[in-house]
């Protein structure tokens, strides 16, 4: 059976729905779109976080790095998960015998990038008083994608410095590090 469309009586109804339908969905994905370029994309879980606000952190030295020789550098200790997240980010560079100390409790493994920092710094990667793992003059990181450090091993401690400042205080790998609490 041939249906004749042309003389329908019922065809600018079912042409005005379709249409309707084609407005409605593309409205939808308009809203959608807007709504993510607004409010970001909160379910993703690599997002971009907007920290302007609440970098740079300056926190108080409540620790020392001590090495073999007796010689200590003042260290500011990020307990929390919020104070490691913004580590150094928008900070200029650190000073000679000033650091920052991230603790793991219990220990883990764990990857720092440098995204936001506006100096280049060293990182110390410490497990049970021992240095093990260096990385130095890790470069600032402007733009996403950055990259990430630190060994595939758990650690209990990591200590960013100044850049050169590992050069300087002559630490090593296997380089036993104490580190006291005021």
């Amino acid at each position: 059976m041939l249906l004749n469309l042309t003389n329908n009586k019922y065809l600018p109804s079912i042409y005005f729905i379709e249409k309707k339908r084609g407005v409605f969905i593309y409205n939808f994905l308009f809203l959608i779109l807007l709504y993510f370029l607004l409010y970001g994309l909160k379910g993703c879980s690599y997002q971009k976080k907007d920290f302007s606000k609440q970098f740079p952190q300056y926190l108080p030295s409540t620790a020392e790095m001590c090495l073999s020789n007796n010689y200590c550098i003042a260290l500011e200790v990020a307990k929390t998960k919020k104070q490691k997240a913004l580590g150094l980010m928008g900070r200029p560079s650190l000073l000679e015998n000033q650091g920052m100390l991230f603790i793991f409790s219990p220990p883990e493994k764990v990857s720092f990038w440098m995204y936001k920092t506006l100096a280049s710094i060293d990182m110390i990667f410490v497990y049970k008083e021992t240095v093990i793992a260096i990385e130095k003059n890790l470069q600032p990181c402007h733009n996403l994608p950055c990259s990430f450090y630190g060994p595939n091993l758990p650690l209990d401690a990591v200590i960013e410095l100044a850049s050169g400042e590992v050069e300087r205080l002559n630490i090593h790998f296997g380089d036993k590090i104490r580190i006291r609490y005021f």
